[in-house]
């Protein structure tokens, strides 16, 4: 466990070899090491959890909706993360169980565009048996304001914590329905997991390929209720050692109290 506190951050004052005790601004009794400072919204380290729970009024092409919805925090080159599609009655959409996504927020500011961190949330419409899917409402949401209070529910457009975001129409700024969702940050308090890959031995092949001995691997742990996947590694031997230039080779898991389990 790597503990999650910057060096960077830490007081130029006090010194943290000489072993002297400093009191904690934040809790009772002392503690060895420098003093922390106030941290902004940007160097707080955590999660984002996103809980999609109703689609109303979405309006497509077709009559019949087949919807999803779609969400990426922070940069374009950011990946994705996705609801399966299902039947929307009337543009309405509701999940008996909430969708829930996490965001890993370990470096903020890499995410922050113009002096803000925001959620982009898509909904598409299903327009082919082959798959493809256009944008018929979006949004971009700020989210600092759940980095600078951790714990709390952000605030949707109608006033409520949870509440109903409205969505403007793909390319334009009409009104095209809402979505209710539950957005809120978790601030890592133990720290985090990092796997640093560096070798891959007699793994198995696809069991089907004759001439091809090639394979695709990539490697996926879980944490308690936390899942993390790597890149897929494409024609690869049975045998592999991972690039020390491959900044991807390392997995990095939160630690927090939804890990644990008995």
């Amino acid at each position: 466990l790597i503990p999650a506190v910057d060096p960077s951050l830490t007081s130029a004052s006090g010194d943290a070899g000489s072993g002297s005790p400093v009191k904690s601004p934040s809790k009772k009794g002392v503690h060895g090491g420098a003093l922390l400072p106030q941290r902004t919204w940007k160097q707080n380290k955590g999660t984002l959890r996103v809980k999609v729970h109703e689609l109303d009024d979405i309006r497509g092409k077709k009559s019949k909706l087949q919807l999803s919805v779609r969400l990426r925090l922070g940069a374009e080159t950011e990946e994705f993360k996705k609801t399966k599609s299902r039947s929307a009655t009337e543009g309405g959409l509701l999940w008996a169980h909430p969708e829930e996504f996490e965001f890993d927020c370990f470096n903020p500011e890499a995410l922050v565009q113009e002096e803000d961190l925001v959620l982009v949330i898509e909904v598409t419409e299903k327009v082919s048996m082959m798959g493809k899917k256009n944008v018929v409402a979006e949004k971009l949401i700020s989210v600092k304001d759940c980095l600078s209070n951790p714990g709390s529910i952000l605030k949707a457009d109608d006033g409520d914590e949870g509440g109903w975001f409205n969505l403007n129409s793909a390319g334009d700024d009409d009104e095209n329905g809402r979505a209710k969702l539950s957005i809120t940050f978790e601030e890592a308090r133990t720290g985090l997991l990092v796997l640093n890959l560096q070798r891959c031995t007699d793994l198995k092949g696809p069991g089907f390929a004759i001439f091809d001995k090639k394979i695709d691997p990539y490697v996926k742990i879980k944490v308690g209720k936390t899942k993390v996947r790597g890149k897929t590694y494409k024609d690869q031997e049975n045998t592999f050692e991972f690039k020390e230039s491959d900044k991807l080779k390392k997995l990095i898991c939160w630690c927090n109290p939804n890990n644990y389990f008995d």
